[in-house]
């Protein structure tokens, strides 16, 4: 099978609509169990739907993993990690810094798994997986802009990719912004070079 062809069994649409909410769901109960309970709005966390713009759904099925090139290490975050890497997340993308509380709780939750990239043992991009059953739900990934170009964002892909893959997964499913044109937006054209295919542009509510 190439590399980027899902194995359908239930849509694309359906699975990862199926596959989204739990990832929510999931993460709106580790909210709550934090030591100081945050709403989702509090803590600046945005969901599919709060998305600027269009966004684009998007799959990859097994095959091939093209490895990424980057000078930076790459690895599983816990424990301290595990709060710096949501503190990383936090300045990515502008979330209140609260967010490394929740980024911490997910690490030790089932079916989540939390990557970081370091540079001289400090941890400068981070990203989240969530699987379930055969699939696998991309979520979060962001780089300090210090980092940035260095080829963390692709790296963490690839890595997201082979622990889904070994963990059994036939689709792994993401979501990224579009452009006017329904085109991803440049920050994102590593997903398309790791094999993602589109399959459903949204309009934001």
């Amino acid at each position: 099978m190439s590399a980027g062809q899902a194995t359908p069994t239930t849509s694309d649409a359906d699975e990862s609509q199926r596959v989204a909410a739990m990832v929510w769901q999931d993460l709106e109960a580790t909210l709550q169990m934090t030591d100081r309970p945050w709403s989702r709005a509090q803590l600046g966390v945005c969901g599919p739907a709060r998305l600027p713009g269009s966004h684009i759904k998007l799959v990859r099925g097994p095959g091939a993993v093209n490895a990424a090139r980057t000078t930076l290490e790459i690895g599983t975050a816990a424990g301290r990690e595990a709060a710096e890497a949501g503190a990383v997340l936090a300045m990515a993308h502008e979330f209140q810094p609260d967010i490394a509380r929740l980024v911490y709780a997910l690490a030790e939750r089932p079916h989540w798994h939390l990557l970081a990239a370091r540079d001289a043992g400090k941890v400068v991009a981070a990203a989240a997986l969530f699987v379930i059953d055969a699939s696998g739900y991309l979520f979060a990934a962001g780089t300090l802009p210090s980092h940035r170009r260095r080829g963390a964002h692709a790296a963490l892909i690839e890595r997201r990719l082979r622990i889904g893959f070994a963990l059994g997964c036939t689709r792994l499913f993401c979501e990224a912004g579009a452009d006017d044109s329904g085109c991803l937006r440049p920050p994102f054209a590593n997903l398309a070079r790791a094999g993602f295919r589109p399959f459903a542009v949204c309009e934001s509510r």
